[in-house]
């Protein structure tokens, strides 16, 4: 169950709640079946910037479309913040839902396997329902991760829990970025204890090896809100914590997307959102955070990755 120090005080009907999980778990279910199916293709990659950055396909768009259709048609007043759509469709709706249709599109088309799926839904900026399919698993028709607040983390049918040891561990593993070692300031016995690194490049793959247990915790430098939503809620509901470190230069829950200073651009456009995440076992988080923290000037160097990254 998720960490009562994030609890805040909603006013949602329950059976409201498990509808709407059960839905996203469905929508997330058929949109990567149909990102598997494609996956065998030779694909026609497209760019959302220039140089060659930020590649879509067609799988990227017939997942978005398969995801918003199904929304509409069964939550028509719920708000909808999609990855590929640049427009928010209701942004002012108490419901918002936030799709990434194929999070590791770069993966994707590389053929390389761990991509996923990510419907996080938002209750005036809480996460509180996330569904996520993930190619990472033994099963070779992926994995579905789902959660509702309150209502505990599942693979499936199978309740999941986060790495269960009370501190780090060096024999434990890990994920970060592989630029992080210049971005963040590591404390020296933390170097130590750290674990072993494992990168995937898809942070949807990322969370669910989090939620599972595989990883006792990951960092991520400047995700979107697409990319996390789903998963904050789950690893949460899997027994995890979620740091975010806010521009106070610390590391504190992350309880809400519309908080200012942990991402939130003054505009309070949730597209632009970006934040600095710790998640995982919570006392290994918390531990974690004292000994790491991100260099002095981390936006500005964060903008300019940005303007250079891929999928």
């Amino acid at each position: 169950m998720a960490d009562s120090s994030v609890q805040l005080s909603l006013d949602i009907d329950p059976a409201l709640l498990i509808d709407i999980e059960k839905h996203a778990v469905s929508l997330a279910t058929e949109a990567g079946t149909l990102l598997l199916d494609y996956f065998q293709r030779k694909l026609q990659v497209e760019f959302k910037s220039k140089g060659q950055r930020d590649p879509v396909t067609e799988a990227d768009k017939k997942a978005e479309e398969v995801i918003i259709a199904g929304i509409q048609r069964r939550f028509p007043q719920h708000g909808i913040l999609s990855e590929e759509t640049p427009e928010t469709q209701a942004p002012d709706s108490d419901f918002l839902w936030v799709v990434d249709p194929l999070d590791g599109t770069t993966n994707f088309i590389n053929r390389y396997p761990f991509f996923g799926v990510s419907l996080g839904v938002l209750y005036k900026g809480i996460p509180v329902v996330g569904a996520m399919f993930t190619s990472a698993s033994l099963a070779t028709d992926g994995q579905l991760l789902h959660a509702r607040r309150g209502g505990g983390a599942f693979a499936g049918d199978v309740p999941i829990r986060v790495y269960d040891e009370k501190e780090p561990s060096a024999r434990a593993l890990l994920a970060m970025p592989a630029f992080a070692w210049r971005q963040f300031h590591w404390r020296r016995d933390l170097r130590r204890t750290q674990g072993n690194v494992r990168i995937t490049g898809s942070i949807v793959c990322e969370l669910a090896l989090v939620a599972s247990g595989v990883l006792q915790y990951a960092a991520f430098v400047g995700p979107r809100i697409w990319d996390v939503a789903a998963g904050i809620i789950i690893v949460r509901e899997a027994g995890g914590e979620v740091l975010v470190h806010g521009r106070n230069r610390r590391w504190g829950p992350l309880r809400s997307f519309l908080e200012p200073a942990t991402g939130l651009p003054p505009d309070g456009d949730l597209r632009k959102w970006r934040g600095w995440l710790l998640t995982g076992n919570s006392t290994v988080v918390t531990q974690t955070g004292t000994g790491l923290r991100p260099r002095r000037r981390p936006w500005r160097w964060l903008r300019q990755r940005l303007t250079r990254q891929t999928g």
